[in-house]
């Protein structure tokens, strides 16, 4: 896939992030559970990814919303 590289950090004691990541997830054919997650799972779910620019524009955007947001590779 063409993009951009995406870290996303999904705080645990934050449950929207995840619900808004998964939703976004599923809109660009994405399967959360088969992503590898850097994080430890219990405070924090790390994941990094391939998105396209307008993709990722979206879920930076959402998660912005709820506090979070996205970290931009170079």
């Amino acid at each position: 896939m063409s993009g951009v590289e995406l870290e996303v950090i999904l705080n645990a004691d934050q449950p929207q992030e995840a619900e808004i990541f998964r939703a976004w997830a599923g809109e660009n054919g994405l399967d959360v559970d088969v992503l590898s997650n850097a994080g430890c799972g219990c405070c924090v779910d790390i994941y990094s990814l391939f998105a396209t620019p307008q993709a990722a524009r979206v879920l930076d955007s959402r998660l912005r919303a709820v506090g979070s947001g996205v970290n931009f590779k170079a």
